[in-house]
């Protein structure tokens, strides 16, 4: 069921440039919102990943892109909908996630390194990669497939319409979101929630 949330400003602080792979990469703007989630122990779970997946034999062209690009070593996380979700560690980039089409050897399709704010932080408690693509000059999308990976206090990732509307929610399970045929309809951003239906964080999409 739609359920429209308390309305709020969309553009509040800018975060730069989201990155992703294979799909339109947005400036945005967002904001880390957790006033009633002052406990240290509501924080800390926003500093975790706890999945630690295992090793995964990879493709030679993964390992190819991997070694041009800084090195690293796949765990695979979980598979879902017909993709992999993969950690990325030991690379020159820091703690990296990303994902691809499911078997083995792993296809890595999309890789998702540390930006600012660091994933996984208060600053940033998601990592998305989604596929999107830009309308109306880049303030709303639509989305065509969501993907990411999610730190251990957030619950759930929903996209909203610029009125503030969810379109669509998607439950966070091992760390890992997916939803491969989200509904057809144009999004202006995302928020993240915790178990008790809190606004962790908000990302809106933004001209470049």
């Amino acid at each position: 069921m739609i359920s429209k949330p308390p309305r709020w400003n969309w553009r509040l602080a800018a975060i730069g440039a989201v990155a992703v792979g294979g799909a339109a990469s947005f400036g945005g703007y967002g904001l880390a919102s957790t006033p009633s989630h002052g406990t240290r122990a509501a924080k800390g779970a926003l500093t975790r990943v706890s999945a630690s997946g295992s090793p995964v034999r990879v493709s030679a062209r993964t390992m190819r892109m991997l070694r041009a690009s800084g090195g690293g070593l796949l765990s695979l996380l979980k598979t879902e909908n017909g993709r992999n979700y993969y950690r990325i560690a030991g690379t020159s980039r820091g703690t990296c996630y990303g994902s691809g089409p499911a078997g083995v050897p792993a296809q890595l399709g999309v890789e998702t390194c540390s930006l600012s704010p660091a994933f996984p932080s208060p600053g940033r408690p998601v990592l998305d990669f989604s596929l999107v693509e830009p309308v109306l000059g880049g303030e709303i999308a639509r989305i065509i497939r969501i993907e990411g990976i999610a730190a251990d206090g957030v619950d759930s990732v929903a996209w909203l319409d610029a009125s503030g509307t969810i379109v669509t929610r998607v439950r966070v399970t091992n760390n890992v979101y997916s939803l491969t045929k989200p509904p057809a309809a144009a999004v202006a951003g995302y928020e993240a929630f915790d178990p008790s239906g809190a606004v962790l964080y908000r990302f809106a999409y933004g001209r470049s």
